[in-house]
Formats: structure tokens, sequence, C-alpha cells
């Protein structure tokens, strides 16, 4: 934010700002203002980027203006937020292959939860958890 200050970005350094301060509110209510760590942090960054990127989604085109803007601050929060996880199913089902086979799962929906519950907070920042159901649920069904 100073360095935006500095260089008179004036939009870099509220967008800045306004996230720093959407991370504060969202710590205190959850009752952690005295605590904040890094997950807390890109936990909020990548919620703060979701919204971002539904409303690039969800501008008319009509409206350049606000196009242009939310553009801009999609860059801005691409630049401090973890990176999004990878959605590939390709990628996914030869990790799942790899993370049951080495974890000595049996990919049955009676292990399901098993194998749900096995995954450590890395694969949840590796791979996207929803497609990573959608890709186990095609599994079992024996679609994949």
């Amino acid at each position: 934010m100073i360095e935006a200050m500095r260089a008179g970005e004036k939009e870099r350094k509220i967008a800045i700002s306004n996230y720093i301060a959407q991370i504060k509110k969202s710590a205190i209510d959850k009752n952690c203002r005295d605590n904040i760590d890094e997950d807390f942090v890109n936990a909020e960054l990548v919620k703060i980027r979701k919204s971002i990127v539904e409303q690039v989604d969800t501008c008319p085109a009509s409206r350049s203006d606000l196009l242009e803007k939310y553009e801009a601050e999609l860059a801005i929060i691409n630049e401090f937020a973890p990176k999004p996880a990878t959605t590939d199913v390709n990628v996914i089902h030869t990790a799942l292959l790899n993370h049951c086979a080495q974890h000595r799962l049996d990919i049955t929906a009676q292990n399901r939860g098993a194998i749900m519950k096995s995954f450590d907070p890395d694969w949840k920042r590796i791979y996207d958890m929803a497609t990573t159901n959608k890709v186990l649920t095609a599994m079992i069904k024996g679609e994949m």
C-alpha cells in the first residue's frame, strides 16, 4: 500500500486498503482480531477474489467502465491472493489415484468419507475440492 502511495497509484492504494479493511472486519467478526495468521488472510483474499470474479462475470457488456474497474481490481488481488486451486479433471484424477494408493484406500462408496477426510491442507490449496468430489464420485461409479 505504501509503495502504491509513493508511486501515485491512487486506485491501487484504495483497493489494497479496502482488502485490509475487509480482512480486519472479518477477523473482528470471528473473534480473532488479535491473532490473524497467514491462513486466515489467504482464506479472506480468496473470498475477495471470488467476489471480484463474480462481478467481472456478471457485469453487463454495456458497462465497459465498470468492467475495466473490476478487471483492474482482479489484477491487484491476484498479486496477493494464493493461486486458485486447479480444476483440471485429469490432473485431479491422477492425483486421487496416487493419493489413494499411497494411503492404501480402496476407491469405493464405503471409503468415500475416509478418502475425503484424508486430504491435508496442502491438497485443499492445490486441488479444488468441489471438482475433487465430482471426480471421486465418477471414479466410484466407474465412469472414470
